[in-house]
């Protein structure tokens, strides 16, 4: 019989009981690894939980250098639990601007929360201090800015409305000094033909920054407007009592835009074009005309012309 039959068959027989000593071998392996002592280097996470709102602290984690004697059954227990220990802010120990925990305490709640001996763990750090500081708040106006474009044929009389116009912001002392007002997120509206309400973001100066809103609503009328022109007596100031000044043309040509409603309401008395006669130029004989007055329910007055003749006569 050749060898390699004979190995066959001694393997056909056997591969059962060669596995299940496999697999005893492992298993006894495995337990010995589990009660077998080690010594065990590892970071571990301090993290300052339930942090009152009136109080900033920059940073609420902090890693430490542990070292723990155990078995392998306990360490293996460890690596699969959160390897952070959450302490409350009111447990710490404050002082001026420092918030300080004990190595003693830290080392207890290692065993609490690990299940460790507590003389088999040893902490570098003699204490663990976090900085911390109170907020200061400061009432500050909003200052919105917004890019508005409307369709042909309408407009508005007033600015973007908004409210709240201020905010109380939160922070640190050194912080709020630097803040004057608050912006808001960018405003892009077009074609704008109908009234308009909404809600935009407000943009807090740092991460730091809290505010007791983080928005406003706004609000802008839109109205139909048409152009309108009419003719405006133009009248003239500081001429002496005893000359008479006349001036060619008498009367100033002003466009505007009106809203619909108030088209006809508006006439040439809501006007006020005005000559000086101490501005007169006196060389080229002419006056600059000035638009003094105009009614509050307009847009874009202009007068269509730029310069005057005058001519001066002595009174009788």
């Amino acid at each position: 019989m050749k060898v390699t039959h004979l190995i066959k068959l001694f393997t056909a027989k056997n591969y059962k009981a060669y596995i299940l000593f496999l697999a005893l071998t492992f298993i006894l392996w495995f337990v010995i690894q589990l009660v077998k002592p080690y010594n065990y280097n590892t970071n571990l996470n301090i993290k300052i939980n339930e942090v009152p709102k009136h109080v900033i602290i920059d940073t609420t984690t902090k890693t430490i250098n542990v070292n723990i004697k155990a078995n392998g059954l306990k360490l293996w227990q460890y690596n699969l639990s959160s390897k952070t220990l959450k302490i409350r802010f009111k447990d710490f120990k404050k002082e001026s601007t420092q918030l300080i925990i004990s190595q003693n305490s830290i080392l207890n709640r290692i065993v609490n929360n690990f299940n460790f001996d507590s003389e088999k763990i040893s902490i570098e750090n003699d204490e663990i201090a976090f900085k911390f500081r109170k907020k200061a708040t400061k009432k500050v106006p909003i200052k919105i800015s917004a890019q508005l474009s409307f369709k042909s044929g309408y407009n508005t009389l007033q600015s973007l409305q908004y409210k709240p116009d201020s905010i109380v912001i939160t922070g640190s002392k050194s912080e709020l000094k630097k803040i004057d007002y608050v912006e808001n997120q960018k405003l892009v509206l077009k074609n704008i033909k109908d009234t308009l309400t909404g809600k935009i973001g407000l943009k807090m100066p740092s991460e730091t920054i809290e505010a007791n809103t983080s928005q406003v609503e706004y609000y802008l009328p839109v109205e139909k407007f048409s152009e309108k022109t009419i003719m405006v007596d133009i009248q003239t100031v500081n001429t002496p009592d005893s000359l008479q000044l006349t001036t060619y043309p008498n009367q100033a040509k002003v466009s505007f835009l009106v809203s619909l409603k108030s088209y006809d309401k508006i006439s040439d008395l809501d006007f006020q074009v005005v000559c000086d006669y101490k501005k007169r130029y006196e060389q080229d004989a002419i006056m600059i005309p000035q638009l003094k007055k105009t009614p509050e329910d307009i847009i874009n007055p202009k007068m269509h012309i730029n310069k005057v003749d005058y001519l001066i006569k002595k009174k009788q």
